[in-house]
Parts: C-alpha cells; sequence; structure tokens
C-alpha cells in the first residue's frame, strides 16, 4: 500500500542517478543503438517505488532527456547535419518509440497500482473488520481443512489464542462424540458439493464445555475452479437457546397456571415451576393480605414444609419488596442485611432471588422468592429476567384466581340469601296454611254445623230456603280455603314425601282442568330426600303444570321422577301447542316470565340444571336434573 508514509527519498535519488546513467549513455554510445529504451525501466521502478505525483514527473523528465539526448547526439557532439537522411531515421524512431513506452509503462503502471491499492485497502479494511468482531469467529481453512487465519472473535467464543490453533485441524472445534461420528469431514464434503452450508450443532470450548453454535462455511476457490480452501463463520447461540428454553418454559407456566383458579394450587404450581427454572435449590411465594406480605408453604427440592411467616413493610426482604417493590439479588446472604438471620439460618440460605408480583396498576399482589442457586457462581441477571417473566406471567394467574374467588363468594352469597328468602317463603305458606285450615276452616266449618241446624229448625219455608242457600256458599268456600291451603303448603308433602305429593297432586290437577296426567316414578332409595330438595322438585312439577293449564291447550300431561345414585331427574312433557323456546327462556333468564326464572332458581340453588325443549305444534318438554351430592338430610 503506498502512501506518503511509506515513501523513501533513498528510492528517488536512485532513480535520478539512473536517469543520469541512461542519459549519459544516450551520450557515449555510437549512433544507431536503442540506449535510450532504458529510460523505460528507469519509468518501470519509479511507478513501483515512488508515490504517483513522483511517476509523473520521473516520466516526463525522461521524456526531456530523450528528446534532450537526441539534440546533443546530432548537433552539439557529433556535427549532425540539418538534414535528417537515411542514417538517421532509425534514431528518431527508436526516441519516438521510448517516449510511447515511457509514458505507456506509466499510465498502465499506475493503473495497475491502483488496482492493487485498491484491493489491499479492502484486505485490510477486511481484517480490521474481521478482528473487531467479538460475536462472530471467522476461521479460515486451507483445503486440508487446517486453521489458516483466526480472529479475536474466535478466540473470544472459544478460549484459543491464534498460535494454539494454526495449522491445527477444524475438528478441534467439535465436542468427542461429533468427532467419532466424523461430522466436520462431513460437513466440509457437503460445503465442497453445495458451496456453501449452514448448521446449528453443538461445538466445544477449550476448557471442554460444550455450546449450541452456529456454523455456516463457504467454499473458496480460484479463477481455474481449484479449491483454496473455505471461510467459517461461528456463533454461540448458548444465550439465544437459552431464551427460547425460556419462552418456551413460561408458554408452559402460563398455560399451567391458567388451568386452575385453585389459589393454593396456583401458588404451589408456581413455586415449583420457578425453582426449576432458574436451577434454584429451593424458594416459596408468598401473598399480599392487609399491610403483610404472608407465605405459609416453602418449597425444598421436592419436599414441602408448612412455613406460616408474615413479614411488615421493611421486614426482611419480602417486606423490603413491600416498600420498593422491585427485584432484589444476592449472592451473599450471610453478608446481606436485608435478609433476616433466622430465616436464613433456619434454610440455609446462601443466595436469594426475590422478584415482586405486580398488576396492571403497579399495586403488589405478592412475590416469589428463590433461594441458592445450584451453580456456585450464584444467581445472574439472566436469572432476574427470568424471573421477572415468571412473575409477570403469575400476575395475570393470580389475578383470575382471585376474581374467581370473589366470585365464588358472591355466588354463595346470594345462594344462601336465595335459600333464605325460599325457606322464609315457605314457611309463610306454610303458616298462612295452617291458619287457614286451623282458624279459618274451623270457623267456617262451626258456621257450616250452625247453618245445617237453623234449617232444621226453621219455620217458613222462604227462611229454609235462605239458610240453605247459605250452607251451600259457606261450603263451597270452606272447600277454597281447603285448595288454598294445599297449594299454600300441601301437607301430604310434609306428612308422606314427594312420591305420594306428587301423585296426589297430579290427579287433582286432572280432575281440575280435564287434562290426563300420567305419573311414572322409579325410586332406588326408600329414604326421604331433605327438605329443600322435596320442596324444590314439587314447586317445579307445580309451576309447569300451571303453565301447561293456561297456555299448552294439551289433552295429556306425563310426569317423570327417577332417582339415579348420582341424581334425581324429572321430565314434565306435554302434547300442547309448544312455544319459541329460545326466545321465553331467554326472557326468562332477563326477568320476564317469573314461573320460569322461578324453576330456573330452585334447581340452580341446588347446583342442578334445567333445560326446555319445545317449538310451535310440537308440545312442551322440561328436563331437570338434581344431584344427591348436592342435597344436606
Amino acid at each position: 500500500m503506498y502512501s506518503s508514509q511509506l515513501y523513501n527519498p533513498k528510492d528517488f535519488v536512485l532513480t535520478l542517478i539512473l536517469a543520469g546513467g541512461v542519459f549519459t549513455f544516450d551520450l557515449l554510445l555510437p549512433r544507431g543503438f536503442a540506449e535510450e529504451m532504458l529510460y523505460t525501466g528507469v519509468v518501470f521502478f519509479a511507478t513501483q517505488r515512488l508515490p504517483r505525483r513522483m511517476v509523473y514527473v520521473v516520466a516526463i523528465g525522461c521524456t526531456a532527456l530523450t528528446i534532450i539526448g537526441f539534440g546533443l547526439t546530432f548537433s552539439t557532439l557529433s556535427g549532425a547535419p540539418s538534414s535528417l537522411s537515411w542514417p538517421f531515421r532509425f534514431p528518431i524512431t527508436n526516441r519516438a518509440f521510448c517516449i510511447g513506452a515511457i509514458w505507456a509503462i506509466t499510465l498502465l503502471a499506475l493503473q495497475r497500482r491502483r488496482a492493487l491499492e485498491a484491493l489491499r485497502t479492502s484486505e485490510d479494511r477486511f481484517g480490521l473488520v474481521a478482528e473487531s468482531i467479538q460475536d462472530y469467529g471467522i476461521v479460515m481453512l486451507d483445503p486440508e481443512g487446517n486453521i489458516a487465519s483466526w480472529n479475536a472473535g474466535a478466540a473470544h467464543i472459544f478460549g484459543y489464542l491464534a498460535g494454539d490453533v494454526l495449522g491445527r485441524p477444524h475438528s478441534l472445534l467439535y465436542p468427542p462424540f461429533a468427532i467419532d461420528s466424523g461430522e466436520p469431514t462431513h460437513f466440509l464434503n457437503e460445503a465442497r458439493a453445495s458451496g456453501s452450508v449452514m448448521k446449528e450443532q453443538w461445538l466445544v470450548r477449550k476448557n471442554g464445555v460444550k455450546f449450541w453454535g452456529h456454523v455456516g462455511i463457504t467454499v473458496l476457490r480460484d479463477e481455474t475452479d481449484q479449491l483454496q480452501g473455505f471461510a467459517t463463520v461461528m456463533g454461540d447461540l448458548t444465550k439465544q437457546k437459552q431464551e427460547e428454553d425460556v419462552i418456551r418454559a413460561l408458554l408452559r407456566l402460563s398455560e399451567k397456571l391458567n388451568s386452575t383458579f385453585v389459589l393454593e394450587t396456583l401458588l404451589d404450581e408456581l413455586v415449583t415451576e420457578a425453582i426449576q427454572l432458574v436451577q434454584a435449590h429451593a424458594g416459596f411465594a408468598g401473598l399480599v393480605l392487609g399491610e403483610k406480605l404472608v407465605c405459609e408453604k416453602y418449597f425444598h427440592g421436592q419436599t414441602m414444609k408448612l412455613c406460616h411467616r408474615s413479614w411488615s413493610p421493611g421486614q426482611g426482604l419480602p417486606g423490603w419488596l413491600l416498600l420498593h417493590q422491585t427485584a432484589y439479588l444476592t449472592n451473599r446472604a450471610h453478608e446481606d442485611r436485608q435478609i433476616e438471620q433466622d430465616f436464613r439460618q433456619a434454610f440455609e440460605i446462601h443466595s436469594a432471588l426475590s422478584i415482586p408480583i405486580l398488576d396492571a396498576k403497579d399495586t403488589l399482589l405478592g412475590c416469589i422468592e428463590v433461594h441458592n442457586k445450584e451453580k456456585t457462581s450464584g444467581f445472574t441477571r439472566f436469572d432476574q429476567q427470568t424471573m421477572i417473566g415468571v412473575s409477570q406471567v403469575a400476575s395475570i394467574a393470580i389475578q383470575n384466581a382471585l376474581a374467581y374467588q370473589k366470585l365464588q363468594e358472591a355466588e354463595a352469597l346470594h345462594s344462601q340469601l336465595l335459600e333464605k328468602i325460599m325457606t322464609a317463603q315457605e314457611d309463610e305458606r306454610r303458616r298462612i296454611s295452617r291458619e287457614l285450615h286451623d282458624e279459618i276452616g274451623q270457623s267456617l266449618t262451626s258456621l257450616l254445623v250452625g247453618l245445617r241446624a237453623a234449617e232444621n229448625d226453621a219455620r217458613s219455608d222462604g227462611m229454609a230456603a235462605r239458610v240453605n242457600d247459605l250452607r251451600k256458599i259457606t261450603s263451597t268456600t270452606l272447600q277454597e280455603v281447603q285448595r288454598l291451603a294445599k297449594g299454600l303448603r300441601p301437607s301430604v308433602l310434609d306428612d308422606f314425601g314427594l312420591e305420594e305429593a306428587i301423585a296426589r297432586y297430579g290427579g287433582e290437577f286432572s280432575s281440575t282442568y280435564g287434562i290426563e296426567v300420567d305419573v311414572a316414578q322409579n325410586w332406588q332409595s326408600k329414604n326421604r330426600l331433605s327438605p329443600a330438595v322435596e320442596t324444590a322438585l314439587y314447586r317445579i312439577v307445580q309451576e309447569a303444570l300451571t303453565n301447561i293449564a293456561k297456555y299448552a291447550k294439551a289433552t295429556t300431561v306425563s310426569i317423570l321422577l327417577q332417582q339415579t345414585p348420582t341424581q334425581i331427574r324429572l321430565i314434565v312433557e306435554d302434547n300442547g301447542q309448544g312455544f319459541d323456546a329460545e326466545a321465553i327462556v331467554g326472557r326468562a333468564a332477563a326477568g320476564a316470565h317469573l314461573g320460569l326464572h322461578g324453576m330456573r332458581e330452585r334447581a340452580l340453588l341446588l347446583n342442578g340444571s334445567i333445560s326446555i325443549e319445545s317449538s310451535a305444534g310440537t308440545g312442551t318438554t322440561i328436563y331437570v336434573n338434581i344431584p344427591l351430592k348436592a342435597e344436606t338430610a
């Protein structure tokens, strides 16, 4: 590479000496000789040793000396004639050819030198770039696969200095099992066949540690397609592979945590997965309760210990999280003041990594803390970033579990209130029914007896007729009162149970409305159901038959009541005109059609289900399922 810094003044002096010697030869040698052609040698020497501008100066000087030499030879020294005849034509031709050769050599040589300088500059720049790259190893191999060049990136990745590997087979970069299978040789043969090849595979460092790396090999050939060697680029994919493994682990953890709404199970899964993910020995997860952070269990490997601990703000490492809500890492737990000494000694903590679990509003939900990294170097910043990802996954799952827990509590409260309302309703019906039967019924009965006696004692026919009419009205009123009392709370349900109550109600309904009712019952146990189940099923049958009487225009109704080991199944089917079940059920869920809504609420109160099948002209079927495990005796 030519530059002013490489210029040596001695080369310029030597060029002047050479030019002067050629000029002297030109003057002393006989005419007709081509001694002036030596100027081309001087110019060629200048193109190889001098900067471009000096080369042009030398070329101009040699041209001038050629012309001056011609003039001195024929004018001054030898008295050349004024006319140039035959003997002098050859010198003129030689000098013209010499001048042309001088400038041809100057221009061609400088052009070639520019190309060489550009090539050398490119090579130098490539060498500088290759040496500056630390993340990738750029290795040149000779045709036999031996290492011919070794950049700083390769030294950084593999741990070898250039002097350790130059001239050695590139197979030393592969683990023993790859060498035994001939993988390095197959790799080069594959590159020879295809021109280039890229793979991800196991490589090995100088200290024998394997790592997952990227290898790309490109064949180098000359103009005649002869193999000159291989260009190899190698990279360490350990961090990338770790990140991919972490992402897969977080996805698996998210799926596992979001598969349960039980907070205790969720926290157990969270701790065990986190310990495994960062290769720790132990850890725990805590939740914020009020002003404290509470932990119930401590996991050590595959074992779990009950550990009811609570930390106030500023107390211990969890208390530090309550105040600062940011990650905390220490690999010198025995010197760390944030860790409580009794807690450290109880669980032999040497290193700790504690991560807060925050919701979308940066409110602290809890924390996850892992202890004692398996490797002696302790926890790393990569472990911290991994645990932050775990905490983000856990945050969503914990919020879902807490929301589900609140929903369950609200539903339980709703069920309790609904049960109390229905119980109070049934108690009130029972009281009114008893009063109708005992008080009003007895009074009407006494009145009826008195009217019958008055009728017998009546002296006139007109009075007897009026008393007879009053007796009939009283009798009808008494029957209506008895019917109302049965409707409010049939005593047969309390006295004989659901089976007898359904049978009697079906018979009474049939005689009242003229609709044939077929009741079929299949009981696998002689034990009575709980009062709540009996009341709910009876009211559902009662409401179903009332709706049939009002709207169905049916002629027959069938009732099936069946008990299995796990549930009570009720089916009420009629052959009436039917209706749009989907629309009616939708309006019932919104609060309309209070009868259907009441049936649904009674079934749901017992963890049961109710469904209705109907369409215009096909009748209606109601299915009710009540699980037996929900009942309480």
